[in-house]
Formats: structure tokens, C-alpha cells, sequence
């Protein structure tokens, strides 16, 4: 269209919060049209699922790059791994979740909220802390690495919602191994 949004802090915040939105749309639409304007004049972009997916395959990529080198370093295989938990926003995205499956051979679990993996994932490490369990450091050597796992069991995390104020019991076990400062974890 020959405009640069960019150029302007407004313009460029609302470039943002609309790409943002068209972004999640596009994880439940086939298409999203959005308006864009810089003063006076207004622009309408059309954006295909399609279109959006080939934009972004560089970054697909990327993440599958870091999936097979966070197991490489834990020395698993997606053989070892029971369940694949989804985390963050972008997880939403029909390609991603297409190439999760493509290559761990697994459908990634959706009885999870995304955007709550991370701190479920952090309340079962700090109640692994807080019970005294052994920490869990990647290691050179595989066998040390192994000795120094941890399992969890009945982990109380809090309530579902901030204004619950009572806590529940999760009466599961957790296998976790610190890889590059994430967790691959086997709940």
C-alpha cells in the first residue's frame, strides 16, 4: 500500500495490537480482515490462515529446532515422552500444533489452558523445592544427570482461580528434567 505504520508511536501501537489480534483470529478463522489507517487515510488488509502460516514458517521451524534440542540435551526421544502439554499463546496456531504432531508422532493435549502451563509447571517445581526434593540440574554427564531427578507426588498447588481461596490436592506424579533453563516434564 506504500504506507510505513511504523513510522509513528500511534500508529505503530495500533499496527501491533491489530497484528496481535489478527494473529489469534487466524487460530479459529480461516481469514481476518482488519482497518488500518495513518491519519486520513485508511487501509483494509485481508489475511488468509493460509497466507499467515507461510509468513511465519521461519519461526515454525525455529521452534522445532529448539523441541529437538531441548531433548537432545535431556537425552530423551519422543518415544520417552507420555504427553505433549501446549504453553503459550502462539500454541493455538493450527500449523504449530500440526508441527508438534508431525514430529512427535503425538496430539498435543488439549485439556490444558496454554496459557497456564507455565505456572502450573513453576508451582510443581516450587512444591518440589519446598518438600526438599533434590534439585534438578542438566548435567554433562547423562548418568549424574539421571541420579539427580526428581518425583513429585501429591503436589497441592492453589485454587484454579486467584479468589479461590482454598487449595486441592493433585494426586499425580511428575517426572522433570531441567534442559536450557526449561523443563521437559511427564506429568
Amino acid at each position: 500500500h506504500g504506507v510505513d505504520l511504523r513510522t509513528q508511536a500511534n500508529t505503530y501501537q495500533d499496527l501491533w495490537d491489530k497484528a496481535e489480534r489478527v494473529k489469534k483470529d487466524l487460530s479459529f478463522r480461516d481469514s481476518v480482515s482488519e482497518t488500518l489507517s495513518l491519519g486520513e487515510q485508511m487501509l483494509r488488509v485481508d489475511v488468509s490462515r493460509e497466507k499467515f502460516e507461510e509468513l511465519i514458517t521461519d519461526i515454525i521451524k525455529h521452534t522445532e529446532e529448539c523441541m529437538t534440542r531441548a531433548l537432545q540435551s535431556a537425552g530423551l526421544d519422543w518415544s520417552k515422552i507420555d504427553r505433549v502439554l501446549l504453553a503459550g499463546g502462539s500454541s493455538r496456531i493450527p500449523a504449530v500444533r500440526r508441527m508438534i504432531g508431525r514430529v512427535s508422532g503425538k496430539d498435543a493435549a488439549l485439556d490444558l489452558n496454554p496459557d497456564e502451563c507455565a505456572v502450573r509447571g513453576a508451582a510443581f517445581y516450587a512444591a518440589s523445592a519446598i518438600a526438599g526434593a533434590p534439585s534438578i540440574a542438566a548435567e554433562a554427564d547423562p548418568e549424574e544427570a539421571e541420579a539427580d531427578r526428581a518425583v513429585i507426588h501429591d503436589v497441592v498447588v492453589p485454587g484454579d482461580l486467584p479468589e479461590q481461596a482454598s487449595s486441592r490436592r493433585v494426586d499425580r506424579s511428575m517426572d522433570s528434567a531441567d534442559v536450557c533453563s526449561h523443563s521437559v516434564g511427564v506429568v
